[in-house]
C-alpha cells in the first residue's frame, strides 16, 4: 500500500471533518489505551477483491493479515518490524471495511489501490524451500499482536507505509494536502543504509518528451534540456513540491508518476543527450518506513515502538469481536 487510495481517505478525513486531533502531548502508541476508539470491531472475515482472478475470495482477519504482510514486506526483515507491519495491515483492511469497500469487497489485493495480499499457495510458490520458514515466522509475528489496530480520536487510522524514506519521512499535509496529526514528519535514520534507498534514471530527449506529455508538457523541438525541468520547492524531507515541466507547474508526485521513478525526493540534471533523475527512497515516504522499522528492529526497539516513532500520537487499540 504505497500510492494512490490514501490520497482519497486522507481528503474524506479533511472534508468530512473526521475527528483525528491530537494533542501534542498525547502519550506515545500502546501506553494508553484510546478509550474513543471502544466501537472498533472485527465480525472475523475480510473479504479481497483479487485483481488477476477479478473475483472475490473471503478469508479470515488472521490469514487476511498474514498474507498481506507477506506481500507488503521482506520476510527477511526482524519480528518486531514483522509486527508493526502486521498491525499496520489490520487497521487498513478494518478502516477499509468499516467505511463499505467497493464493488462488494472489502479491500482489493491490488497494492497500487489498496495493499497487497498472497494466499497460502502464492506465499509457498514465492518462497519455494524456505516456505515452512517463514510461513511459522509470519504467523508467529501476526498472533503475537492479537487484534491489534492503530486509532486516533475513535477512528481507525490511514496507516500509510512505504518500503524507503528519504532519511527523514514526509508528512500527509505535504505529500496529499491535508494534514493527519499522526502522519507527520519524523527522523528516520536507518533508511540512508537501505540497498534501495538511491536510484538513478536517465531518459533521453524521446522519452523525456513522452512522460512529460503525460502530464500535458510539451517538450519544444530543440529545447535545452537543461531547463526542461527545474525543481522549485523541496520540504523539508526532500520531496519536491513545486517543479516546472516545460513551462507546466507540476508537483514531485505527479512527476514521479509519469516518469515512473522510486520516489518524490529527486534531484535533476541533463545534458544534450539526456535527463538523469537521481532519486532517494522508494514510495511516498508517509508514514512508517518499513525498512526504518526493521533498522529499529535491530536497535532493540519493540513493534510498539515503532508504531509509536512512524504513526505520531496514535494509539494501539484492540478490535473487539463484532456480535
Amino acid at each position: 500500500m504505497k500510492h494512490f487510495w490514501l490520497t482519497a481517505l486522507l481528503a474524506a478525513l479533511v472534508l468530512l471533518a473526521v475527528p483525528v486531533a491530537l494533542t501534542s502531548g498525547t502519550a506515545p502508541a500502546g501506553s494508553t489505551p484510546d478509550e474513543s476508539a471502544a466501537a472498533v470491531t472485527d465480525d472475523g472475515t475480510i473479504a479481497v477483491f483479487r485483481s488477476a482472478e477479478a473475483a472475490t475470495e473471503t478469508v479470515d482477519t488472521f490469514e487476511y493479515v498474514c498474507g498481506s504482510v507477506a506481500a507488503e514486506m521482506p520476510l527477511t526483515y526482524r519480528d518486531e518490524a514483522l509486527k508493526a507491519q502486521a498491525v499496520a495491515c489490520r487497521t487498513n483492511a478494518l478502516r477499509l471495511k468499516a467505511a463499505g469497500g467497493t464493488d462488494g469487497a472489502d479491500i482489493t489485493d491490488d497494492s497500487t489501490v489498496h495493499q497487497g495480499y498472497l494466499g497460502r499457495d502464492e506465499r509457498r510458490q514465492k518462497w519455494g524451500d524456505a516456505y515452512e520458514q517463514y510461513e511459522k515466522k509470519l504467523e508467529a509475528a501476526v498472533k503475537a499482536t492479537g487484534s491489534e489496530v492503530l486509532t486516533s480520536g475513535g477512528e481507525l487510522c490511514v496507516a500509510a507505509f512505504s518500503a524507503v524514506s528519504s532519511g527523514v519521512t514526509e508528512s500527509a499535509e505535504v505529500a496529499w494536502g491535508g494534514a493527519v496529526p499522526y502522519l507527520v514528519s519524523v527522523q528516520s535514520p536507518g533508511d540512508p543504509l537501505a540497498p534501495a534507498y538511491l536510484s538513478t534514471v536517465l531518459f533521453t530527449r524521446e522519452q523525456f518528451a513522452a512522460a512529460a506529455a503525460t502530464l500535458g508538457a510539451e517538450l519544444p523541438d530543440g529545447a535545452d534540456l537543461k531547463t526542461a525541468l527545474t525543481v522549485q520547492k523541496t520540504s523539508d524531507a526532500g520531496t519536491v513540491t513545486e517543479a516546472a515541466l516545460c513551462g507546466k507547474r507540476v508537483t514531485g508526485e505527479e512527476v514521479r508518476a509519469a516518469f515512473s521513478l522510486a520516489s518524490p525526493c529527486f534531484t535533476v540534471s541533463a545534458s544534450d543527450s539526456g535527463v538523469t533523475f537521481r532519486c532517494t527512497g522508494q514510495g511516498h515516504g508517509v508514514g512508517m518506513s518499513q525498512y526504518g522499522a526493521d533498522y529499529m528492529a535491530g536497535e532493540g526497539k519493540t513493534y510498539k515502538e515503532i508504531l509509536a516513532h512512524y504513526y505520531t500520537g496514535a494509539q494501539i487499540t484492540k478490535a473487539q469481536p463484532k456480535t
